[in-house]
């Protein structure tokens, strides 16, 4: 346990041995579960260059991110300062 969380995690000796073995393994999930969150990632952001590359002249950008069409009214900017800061 100790030698993977200090080769593979960064982590020093003294932070790996004072972990449980549930709270390593809860880590090993979200590690796996990040790395997994990050593949996708890298995957869409590649998809959506090479679509780019192959879109055709003339034809528009693909976003990678689609951007907020609907404005938020005064009323709505409000509320949402209001639930934040309470004012």
């Amino acid at each position: 346990m100790i030698p993977y969380g200090v080769i593979n995690f960064g982590m020093s000796m003294e932070e790996v041995g004072s972990l449980t073995v549930a709270e390593f393994c809860t880590y090993l999930e979200f590690n796996a579960e990040k790395k997994k969150e990050t593949t996708v990632i890298i995957n869409h952001a590649t998809l959506n260059a090479l679509a780019n590359i192959y879109r055709g002249k003339g034809k528009p950008f693909i976003e990678l991110f689609a951007k907020e069409t609907k404005q938020k009214t005064r009323e709505e900017m409000l509320e949402e300062r209001y639930e934040l800061f309470g004012y």
